[in-house]
């Protein structure tokens, strides 16, 4: 690091919206620089902007940070705590913590989880940290700071939160130094803090989130079905709306939207996700499911819409059967859309083909949740990365009763500018 000093690092989920997440990694170096005195240009925080991707190492520059940065920030949510990564993070995090205390130093408050959109259940680990301070902005508990971001109203509330946090960290960082960590951070060994299982290797993240260590499940109950839904027209139906019908077949389950990335059906490569993460799995045709799933199946139904399908009269009277259904499971509806980026005829009338899919789904956008509806999967790693995520904050989204402390629900509103 150049014999700088780290101030902080930031741990977020990739996804969550990313340029708020870079303004406010901006405006929290910005602060940090004020109240320490530190020049203007000085970097005193360290935020991977490139991403981790699947199948990839650690970076060896994000391992130097989480053995050198003074504080921790993770920015809470759904996708954070459904992510393997993340959780790895802040594992070596805190067993640094744990080191410094082993070796005789003193117990160090240094880890800040901020509520960036609220989650339903958090895992223990994260439940022994204070991130709810009771005099913080009203809209902050309820909303999570992500909205104080995105809506021009809460523009004070989301200052004085500024103001909290860099005076906090700064007051750590002064008072309760937490050393660097001389040894460099392994992370074949780390395991997820909110998995409770090691990953033996690189290749084992991907798959790692369903296996939980025994005493160590959170949620308590866990769904284990999934229904998937390919809802893409065969290839002479598709020909009406389209030029394109490479990624077409004789039936629904051929649509294969990833040509020539992925070679592989969509509704085959969901299938493989699902299962790899210890759920049960099926595929039904559009038109197949008539009965109510019992709630006592805690089943959930996944559609794979594409895009395409929306322009289609006949594929919008099916749609029509899902819409009305509510996210989440026990017979709740998610849908994925994946959009091929690699794909010049889809690129060419991205705009028809959204104006399609929202009028199809209106009941859907207006409810906003991120994670029951994706309208835009542009690649296979994403699609995979996107379900992965939609299945394991399902799981913990459906605990009735199990351990981790839960937040009020509140219904998310649309913004649609400052």
């Amino acid at each position: 690091m150049g014999g700088r000093v780290l101030v902080f690092f930031l741990s977020y989920a990739r996804g969550d919206d990313d340029p708020y997440v870079e303004r406010f990694f901006r405006d929290l170096s910005s602060e940090l620089r004020a109240r320490l005195g530190l020049p203007s240009g000085e970097e005193v925080g360290f935020l991977d902007s490139h991403g981790i991707q699947l199948g990839t190492p650690w970076s060896s520059q994000l391992a130097v940070a989480l053995a050198e940065a003074r504080t921790f920030v993770a920015l809470l949510s759904p996708r954070y705590l459904a992510s393997e990564m993340c959780g790895m993070e802040w594992q070596a995090f805190s067993e640094r913590m744990e080191r410094h205390i082993q070796v005789g130093g003193y117990r160090t408050d240094v880890l800040f989880p901020i509520l960036w959109l609220p989650p339903r259940v958090v895992p223990p680990a994260v439940a022994q940290q204070q991130y709810v301070e009771e005099h913080l902005p009203d809209a902050y508990r309820r909303e999570g700071l992500r909205q104080l971001l995105r809506l021009h109203r809460h523009q004070d509330g989301y200052l004085e939160f500024l103001g909290f946090l860099s005076d906090r960290i700064a007051e750590a960082y002064e008072r309760q130094p937490l050393p660097p960590d001389p040894h460099p951070i392994d992370f074949l060994r780390v395991r997820s803090a909110f998995h409770g299982r090691p990953a033996g290797n690189v290749d084992d993240v991907r798959s790692a989130s369903s296996d939980f260590a025994p005493g160590e499940r959170w949620p308590a109950e866990r769904p284990d079905r999934v229904r998937f839904v390919v809802v893409a027209p065969t290839r002479s139906e598709a020909a009406a709306v389209r030029k394109r019908l490479d990624g077409y077949g004789p039936s629904p389950a051929d649509w294969t939207p990833y040509l020539p990335a992925s070679l592989e059906p969509i509704g085959a490569t969901a299938l493989a996700v699902a299962r790899r993460h210890g759920f049960e799995s099926r595929m039904d045709r559009p038109g197949e499911l008539s009965e109510e799933p019992r709630k006592r199946d805690r089943e959930m139904v996944i559609l794979l819409v594409d895009p395409w399908a929306t322009q289609l009269p006949s594929y919008r009277r099916i749609l029509a059967r899902y819409s009305d259904r509510e996210p989440g499971w026990s017979g709740g509806l998610t849908v994925l859309i994946p959009r091929n980026h690699q794909d010049p005829e889809t690129q060419a009338y991205a705009r028809d083909l959204s104006d399609s899919v929202r009028s199809v789904f209106a009941r859907q956008v207006v409810l906003g949740d991120d994670l029951s509806f994706r309208s835009s999967i542009l690649s296979p790693a994403a699609f995979e990365e996107e379900l992965r995520v939609v299945l394991e904050a399902a799981r913990a989204r459906s605990a009735g009763a199990g351990p981790g402390l839960r937040f009020p629900v509140t219904q998310r509103p649309i913004v649609e500018g400052p």
